[in-house]
């Protein structure tokens, strides 16, 4: 039911006054696609990080208009690492957790990734204790 999805990029536009500068894409699903370039705003800059096999159609007078950039990245430095572990220590970048699984269990826990529908991030554990 799509009335019963909430409208991410109407709560992104309504919280900031006028948008998003970036958005990070780590699904890569169309819905997410279309969602992050709603959220945007003028001059925004979309960043492609989620692999998939769906298609996503732009409108090149979007792009214009709203003067967006959309980049495609393939990963990360060490210092990018870093910096992102350093600010989810600070709380600024938060995610739900959907499982924690023993690092043994990839495969499985990949699959799930995969088959989609789950409502935060699998987590590996290591055994570390970090997690």
């Amino acid at each position: 039911d799509p009335d019963a999805t909430p409208d991410l990029a109407a709560a992104i536009v309504a919280l900031t006054g006028e948008g998003a500068d970036v958005v990070f894409d780590l699904i890569g699903t169309r819905a997410a696609l279309v969602a992050a370039t709603g959220m945007l705003r003028r001059r925004g800059r979309l960043i492609l990080l989620g692999y998939t096999e769906q298609t996503y159609d732009i409108h090149p007078v979007d792009l214009i208009v709203r003067e967006i950039t959309v980049r495609g990245s393939v990963g990360a430095s060490l210092e990018d690492l870093h910096e992102a572990v350093a600010l989810m220590a600070r709380g600024v970048l938060r995610f739900d957790i959907a499982d924690i699984v023993p690092l043994d269990a990839f495969d499985d826990a990949l699959a799930r990734v995969r088959a989609g529908g789950l409502t935060g991030r699998v987590v590996l554990d290591t055994g570390s204790g970090a997690v």
